[in-house]
């Protein structure tokens, strides 16, 4: 039989007597207040007994999803921009680099008199959220992306079997 140790949940360190020389002293956190797990904690889940793994599984998992969840809650307390600021904001963004300037210029004329000419394109219809549906030119521009990496881990691993 597999027996697990407990470990510290709260505190990175555990926790220890605040006077050493006194066993009856108030004991206290030592190290990082993983804030993760409390608010976890807060929730309701019982995390006296998480492993080691869990515990930093639920940190990183609570450091992701957090921000998001502070964003969209942002941004339903805070208020609206000008319609036609943003419209004009992601008009730009949406546009096509020309081949020439004169052919951007052309486009970005285009794009300014009629702001809503790329909303075919949303991957949302009808919302607010701007993201756009992906064409050719995106996947090829993420394989690549995705290709450069593999070329650097490759070569990481290859110096490290160099090394080893």
């Amino acid at each position: 039989m597999h027996t697990i140790e407990p470990v510290p949940v709260f505190f990175e360190d555990g926790l220890a007597r605040r006077d050493l020389s006194d066993p009856n002293s108030p004991l206290e956190g030592v190290g990082r207040f993983n804030i993760e797990i409390y608010l976890v904690a807060l929730l309701g889940v019982d995390v006296r007994n998480f492993t080691p793994p869990m515990i930093m599984t639920v940190r990183f998992v609570v450091d992701s999803v957090l921000p998001f969840l502070i964003l969209i809650a942002m941004s339903y307390l805070t208020p609206r921009g000008d319609p036609m600021k943003l419209a004009q904001f992601y008009v730009r963004l949406k546009t096509p680099v020309g081949a020439t300037e004169e052919d951007e210029e052309r486009a970005m004329a285009e794009s300014r008199a009629n702001p809503d000419r790329f909303d075919h394109t949303k991957l949302f219809p009808n919302t607010d959220w701007e993201f756009t549906k992906w064409d050719k030119t995106d996947s090829l521009g993420f394989l690549a992306c995705c290709a450069s990496v593999g070329v650097v881990l490759l070569f990481l691993k290859g110096i490290l079997l160099i090394g080893a």
